[in-house]
C-alpha cells in the first residue's frame, strides 16, 4: 500500500477564546485531581497514615 503524495491536508480552524474567565476556570479544573479513600482503609492502615 503506498501513500498517495498529492494528497494535502485541510488546514486547521483558527480557534478564538471568546470568554476568558470560563477559559481560566476550564484550565484549572482540568489539572483538578479528586481522590475517594474507603474509611475500611483509613481504618486498616492507620500506623501509615500521614
Amino acid at each position: 500500500m503506498h501513500k498517495d503524495e498529492h494528497k494535502t491536508r485541510e488546514p486547521k480552524g483558527e480557534y478564538r477564546v471568546r470568554n476568558w474567565t470560563q477559559y481560566y476556570t476550564s484550565l484549572t479544573v482540568r489539572g483538578d485531581v479528586t481522590m475517594w479513600i474507603d474509611e475500611s482503609f483509613m481504618k486498616n492502615n492507620q500506623d501509615r497514615v500521614v
